[in-house]
């Protein structure tokens, strides 16, 4: 008998050195899985274990991940924001909670917030989706 390891698999994203990133909404948890393996080689969050800590998820969505090997991990059904860790897990910074704001660089954060309209004098520099409509929008 295959042993699983998830419980209600999300987000699969594969980055350029081949890891499969899976997120878990199920299980509150983030999982590295290196190329040809079937056992996680990072974990984050705890198991079955939910929170707004910055070691803890609910129910996160998806990840993406840098040339650098630093990754963002979506974590927007129940806490609204999004998580910055460095290649080794490390948390750097989050940002999000229901709100839209602009950062450095006119950079735009919309984490299941209220609805965007669009931008007004900034570079796009990227997507995000409103899970409540359904638009992907370009920021």
């Amino acid at each position: 008998m295959r042993q699983c390891w998830y419980f209600m698999p999300h987000g699969i994203t594969v980055d350029h050195q081949g890891n499969i990133w899976l997120t878990d909404v199920a299980m509150h948890q983030v999982f590295k899985i290196p190329p040809g393996q079937t056992v996680p080689k990072m974990t984050l969050g705890q198991k079955f274990q939910h929170g707004e800590d910055t070691n803890l998820f609910c129910k996160p969505t998806d990840v993406a991940v840098l040339m650098s090997g630093e990754f963002f991990v979506s974590d927007g059904y129940c806490n609204s924001r999004v998580l910055k860790f460095s290649k080794d897990g490390t948390f750097l910074m989050s940002f999000g909670k229901r709100n839209v704001q602009f950062g450095a660089g006119g950079l735009l954060y919309a984490v299941n917030g209220p609805a965007f309209d669009g931008p007004i004098d900034t570079t796009v520099q990227g997507f995000t989706s409103d899970i409540n409509t359904g638009d992907l929008l370009e920021m």
